[in-house]
């Protein structure tokens, strides 16, 4: 209908996108459908969640003083999703629960259809073990509902934490093919935290094409590269084990080492948006960068 009424030609339409590798997967749908050059579009990743930090957030709040560390890590798993609830439960297999912080929104009524996603013996052993204690929750928000406003961010878990065990919005090949990045991915750069991405594939890899440092060779980062879901998850859960076998002593040291990359990061992002978004920018900015 609006393409008889305004007749655009391809070549002058403009898809912006959130999926960072979107380059690859139009080139894909490309070759996959024939689709000749006449009637090829173009695609722009829009890095358009840092935008939404810039002003209405107090950043001195993320500046804290060194604090005691309690607990290895924090990991946010609020709305559960299929992924989440696969993370969580090998983390209680592996008796990881004790040493974080970690949430996991499912409801009373939620919890047979939450198991019945899980894919293998490992994965339902650690759920039956936190079934009776379903939700998990670590902080008084609703976890309910989508908790994507930083002020709902508990940065006392980031100061009495070491790391991060972040659970994306999307992780697995059934649910999205392309990397994305929201708010989850930048919470702990905020938070002066080091991380480990529970997302797709090449997640670190974009991270560090937009500037970005990751945390190779404190953390073995090899999971970044594997494609297959469940091999990906079973190395992100190893490398969390390895962690928390430090001892707090331990990581005293590893997070003093890492403060320049840290602090790299914290930088990049609150001086990254006005310069890298197209969302709520202006369409002089988005035609320079087309261009």
């Amino acid at each position: 209908f609006y393409r008889k009424k305004i007749s655009i030609p391809y070549n002058k339409i403009i898809y912006m996108v959130a999926a960072a590798d979107v380059s690859k997967e139009y080139k894909n749908f490309i070759e996959e459908y024939n689709i000749g050059k006449d009637k090829q579009i173009s695609v722009l990743y829009a890095h358009h969640v840092y935008k939404r930090f810039k002003h209405d957030v107090d950043l001195s709040a993320f500046k804290y003083p060194p604090s005691k560390k309690v607990k290895k890590f924090l990991s946010l798993n609020r709305r559960w999703r299929e992924h989440r609830v696969m993370l969580v439960s090998l983390l209680s297999e592996r008796n990881l629960i004790k040493d974080g912080f970690v949430s996991l929104g499912i409801m009373h009524d939620e919890k047979e259809k939450a198991q019945s996603v899980l894919l293998s013996d490992e994965m339902i052993n650690g759920y039956l073990k936190i079934k009776s204690n379903l939700p998990l929750q670590i902080d008084d928000v609703d976890l309910t509902i989508n908790q994507f406003q930083m002020n709902s961010l508990p940065i006392l878990f980031y100061q009495q934490s070491c790391f991060s065990l972040v659970s994306s919005t999307m992780a697995l090949q059934t649910q999205e093919p392309s990397v994305g990045f929201t708010e989850k991915e930048i919470k702990p750069m905020l938070a002066i935290h080091p991380f480990i991405i529970w997302n797709r594939p090449g997640v670190l890899k974009h991270l560090q094409n937009m500037g970005f440092l990751t945390f190779q060779p404190w953390f073995d980062e090899s999971y970044d590269n594997e494609f297959d879901d469940i091999k990906r998850l079973e190395k992100i859960i190893d490398e969390v084990d390895r962690l928390c076998s430090y001892s707090f002593e331990d990581w005293e040291k590893i997070l003093q080492e890492m403060k320049p990359v840290l602090d790299h990061n914290y930088n990049r992002l609150i001086n990254y948006t006005a310069d890298h978004c197209y969302f709520n920018s202006d369409l002089k900015k988005l035609l320079y960068y087309v261009n």
